[in-house]
């Protein structure tokens, strides 16, 4: 009763109210029937730990639903797709991406009706750890005329790496930046030399110390057929029983020396000077080489000799003139 009272009452302006209420509602509803398709639209992809996406961002088609009046001010910016990857079996190297309008973050006042296409698939790896992958150093030129590279060093020698499985298996060794040796004199040594890697790749460390030796060029020059001397201390008394054989020697230092040397600045020699008694003896050896600074005696063959030594003979008496008696 008191339902009837109350319609009854005013009964024009409910009427009036009625009608105003009924006209937004059909206005608002069909505003909200408006679409708008939106091309392109970025997936964000979560992936989980020890997982990396090896695909560019992927994009999506949305159909939205929404006033006209939001649909015209709404921009990329304002909506996200959203993925996500927990999980990569070893050995997959793509997932199946499935997305849903529940994927979809929109302003308030739009929805959305479809997403296009609703499932992709996406390059995917796992990221592993080698850790000990060896270090090789880049040089460029070489020293000045005369000079030699002796020894390089590269610290650390070997560097642990990280990045997608694919790739590092692959991977034997790293190498550096170039390290310039050119009209190069003496030592040196470079910091903070960069490794070159793959993208995706990371090491540590990142660089690394390069120490050059540097030192002057050495060549070798041979010497066949050479005469053997006897170094005999003064009065010896000792004589070699048949001659020394003659040797070969191979001398080593800077080439501009070794080019200047003859046969006759090489003096191979057997040392008898501690000996004072006859007998058989077995010696080195050695080599004096005249008027060359650096030049060594790198070779020698044979480098011992068999010597028999025996005394000296007195030579014979002079004759004083007189016939022997018959």
């Amino acid at each position: 009763m008191r339902l009837l009272r109350w319609l009854r009452k005013d009964t024009a302006r409910k009427a009036v109210a009625l009608f105003f209420a009924v006209l937004i509602w059909l206005a608002v509803t069909h505003q909200l029937r408006d679409f708008e398709v939106f091309h392109g639209v970025p997936v964000k992809i979560e992936a989980g730990p020890g997982i990396l996406v090896t695909d560019r961002t992927p994009t999506v088609d949305l159909m939205l639903r929404g006033s006209r009046g939001r649909l015209r001010k709404l921009k990329l910016s304002d909506i996200v797709v959203l993925g996500r990857i927990d999980s990569v079996p070893t050995g997959m190297y793509f997932y199946n991406l499935r997305l849903s309008v529940d994927n979809v973050r929109t302003p308030p006042g739009v929805s959305v009706a479809e997403v296009t296409p609703s499932s992709m698939s996406i390059g995917v790896d796992r990221i592993i750890e080698k850790p000990s992958v060896p270090v090789r150093v880049r040089y460029i030129g070489e020293p000045r005329e005369g000079y030699q590279v002796v020894k390089r060093t590269v610290t650390p020698a070997i560097v642990a790496l990280q990045g997608a499985s694919r790739i590092l298996e692959g991977i034997r060794e790293v190498v550096t930046q170039t390290v310039p040796l050119t009209d190069a004199v003496q030592d040196f040594q470079m910091d903070g030399v960069k490794l070159l890697l793959e993208e995706g790749v990371r090491a540590h460390p990142d660089s690394v110390t390069v120490k050059v030796e540097i030192g002057r060029r050495s060549g070798e020059k041979a010497f066949n057929a050479v005469p053997v001397f006897l170094m005999t201390a003064p009065g010896c008394g000792l004589q070699p029983v048949q001659p020394l054989p003659a040797v070969s020697v191979t001398l080593q230092g800077p080439q501009a020396a070794l080019s200047a040397l003859d046969a006759s600045s090489v003096h191979p020699f057997v040392d008898i000077s501690g000996i004072t008694a006859p007998g058989k003896y077995r010696r080195p050896v050695q080599v004096w080489v005249g008027g060359a600074a650096r030049v060594t005696a790198e070779y020698v063959h044979p480098s011992l000799v068999d010597i028999e030594l025996a005394p000296v003979l007195p030579g014979p008496r002079e004759s004083d003139g007189q016939a022997p008696e018959q």
